[in-house]
């Protein structure tokens, strides 16, 4: 089982939604790692309820976190590992460039596709 605590005063909470319709998919919470901007989310909200693939493309996702849209380019780790955990990782791009509000995540290590 795994367990991720965070505390942060000013902790971010962000929404994946669909690009076209703008439907609520579920909750995020957003981290750097460098320069690099990814968020944490349930495998559920990217994923079909049979784990037979994702419920949308990457281009047709948007993630909104304080009114400001991001792009995903690349979910990090395999369907099976979200499956197992019901935990996603997808790394966002910004259409802005400050990030200086994200908290920095110092355990987490992407190598390979895999965290």
């Amino acid at each position: 089982m795994v367990s991720l605590i965070i505390q942060h005063k000013n902790l971010l909470v962000g929404h994946v939604k669909t690009s076209m319709s703008d439907s609520l998919l579920g909750s995020c919470i957003p981290f750097k790692k460098g320069n690099d901007i990814f968020i944490i989310t349930c495998g559920h909200v990217l994923y079909k309820e049979d784990w037979s693939g994702l419920r949308h493309s990457l281009a047709d996702l948007i993630v909104e976190i304080d009114s400001i849209k991001y792009n995903p380019i690349k979910i990090h780790g395999e369907l099976e590992d979200a499956k197992t955990t019901d935990l996603s990782i997808l790394q966002i791009i910004s259409c802005n460039e400050d990030i200086q509000s994200f908290i920095e995540l110092n355990l987490l290590e992407v190598k390979d596709n895999t965290f």
